[in-house]
């Protein structure tokens, strides 16, 4: 029998989709728009080229030129927002980098409507632990030229994250695992979430919970603690129901084990019926006998920014 975690080992993930969130304000969806990159007007790719800079020589002063005084988001993120979240952000990782790609865009009237890709990448250290990030965001975003400006570059004057996944790990040797979660379901319905740990788990201990949170401006920095619990099979597999108000669901997992842990976070989009056509919106259909039986999770929301504690033994 394998001992508990010592003290030690104990898990504070502070980070996770909500702030996430707040690094995608450089992300775009990958659905269709009307021209290819390579036609792109030099002051689209100029704008976004000199933002991604900014970011990654973090200064913040520089980042938040690139908004509209009067920019929001489907979140409910402001301007004066932003400059909150992304302070809050850069304090807690010691480094950060942000590589962006345009994938799209097309013409509205006067102003630009952009697809771009984002790809996020971190580290942060408590005390002895360092926590390592993998992050890529999608969004769509609204460019305009500022009103009696003789600047060439554009600023964003509207944003909807469509889609973000995180991976979150810490010690020598994390968990490696496989999260299937639709994108989006139709609202009312329901969904599974199974999350697999791709390495024989033996007689090895498993920790760990699934959490769900609705995404919104007051959940981006909030924060508690999560107490993990013991894992029967190789993962963790429930059976959720979407709520019947249109949204976005944070949706994350978190595993530990004695060589590590892993948070996997994704954003679940809740759309009306019409719209949820695709199979990835779809529920899965039931799992042989022999699979894990899923569960389902307690009403109402629970926190995903949150400090995952280990039983001391």
């Amino acid at each position: 029998m394998h001992n508990p975690p010592s003290p030690a080992q104990r898990l504070a993930l502070l980070l996770t989709t909500g702030l996430l969130s707040a690094l995608g304000w450089l992300a775009l969806s990958q659905s269709a728009l009307a021209d290819s990159p390579e036609t792109a007007p030099p002051e689209l790719t100029r704008t976004i080229a000199d933002l991604d800079a900014a970011a990654n020589r973090r200064d913040l002063d520089a980042v938040l030129r690139f908004y509209s005084p009067s920019f929001s988001d489907a979140d409910g993120v402001s301007q004066q927002n932003l400059r909150q979240i992304l302070e809050r952000t850069w304090q807690r990782y010691s480094q950060l980098s942000y590589k962006t790609q345009l994938q799209s865009w097309e013409r509205q009237g006067d102003n630009l409507v952009a697809q771009i890709k984002t790809e996020i990448s971190g580290v942060q250290r408590q005390g002895e632990i360092t926590l390592s990030l993998q992050a890529s965001l999608s969004a769509r975003q609204n460019f305009q030229r500022p009103s009696g400006s003789a600047t060439t570059s554009l600023q964003i004057a509207q944003q909807e994250i469509l889609s973000e996944q995180s991976q979150l790990t810490s010690g020598t040797q994390p968990p490696k695992v496989e999260m299937n979660l639709p994108e989006q379901v139709a609202a009312g319905r329901e969904y599974s979430l199974d999350v697999i740990v791709i390495d024989p788990v033996g007689d090895n201990l498993l920790l760990g919970t699934a959490l769900e949170e609705a995404v919104s401006l007051a959940n981006y920095t909030n924060q508690s603690p999560v107490t993990l619990e013991l894992l029967s099979a190789g993962g963790i597999f429930k059976i959720g129901r979407a709520p019947r108000e249109q949204g976005s669901r944070w949706i994350s997992v978190i595993i530990v084990s004695e060589g590590g842990s892993v948070q996997v976070s994704r954003r679940l989009r809740i759309v009306n019926g019409a719209a949820a056509t695709s199979p990835a919106s779809q529920v899965e259909p039931p799992k042989p006998a022999t699979a894990p039986r899923r569960s389902r999770p307690a009403a109402g929301p629970v926190t995903l920014e949150a400090a995952a504690t280990v039983v001391e033994d």
